[in-house]
């Protein structure tokens, strides 16, 4: 097998661009809404976006650095309307429900790429630069700043990734 290979199947590196994000854009959530119990159901959405960009993610950078010509099918809207129409029933208005939609796009997105993306690749053992505000090589780095409450944090225990986006949820919710 080698690279030259894979143009027997695809005509050209865009189409291959296009066929991982018909394949990104596939596996979208299917998240069920329930007024009742909107927390969990804001949780449930959120660790279902989750999932699907944890599994590929820098799929979610394809629109921003390539030129994508795939529709996200009507799944994708199926799923917005499903997700406005659960915020607004709960009682926010359309300008918050659109809202909540982005926020829960930027939370998750920004937290795979962020935090999850480096803890999937971390070698045992290396430092954590996520659980402390400020990590300990820095404040030891420059002893001249002051930061009595980052050193205090520093005491606080590691967390693993899964703890810190159950933080995300608790302080969107």
């Amino acid at each position: 097998v080698t690279p030259r290979a894979l143009y027997n199947y695809v005509a050209d590196r865009e189409e291959v661009i296009n066929l991982a994000m018909q394949q990104f854009l596939a596996i979208s959530p299917n998240v069920e809404f329930d007024c009742a119990h909107w927390k969990d159901s804001v949780r449930d959405a959120y660790s279902a976006t989750r999932s699907a960009y944890r599994a590929f993610p820098r799929a979610s950078q394809l629109s921003m650095d390539e030129k994508i010509h795939v529709m996200p099918g009507p799944r994708r809207t199926e799923l917005m309307e499903r997700v406005l129409k659960f915020y607004v029933e709960m009682g926010l208005t359309l300008k918050q429900a659109v809202g909540m939609v982005r926020a829960l796009e930027r939370d998750v997105l920004g937290f795979v790429l962020h935090v999850d993306y480096f803890y999937d690749r971390r070698v045992p053992g290396a430092p954590d630069f996520f659980s402390h505000p400020v990590p300990k090589e820095w404040l030891d780095f420059y002893p001249e700043v002051p930061a009595p409450y980052a050193q205090q944090a520093l005491g606080r225990p590691e967390q693993t990734s899964d703890e810190l986006f159950d933080e995300v949820i608790e302080l969107r919710i």
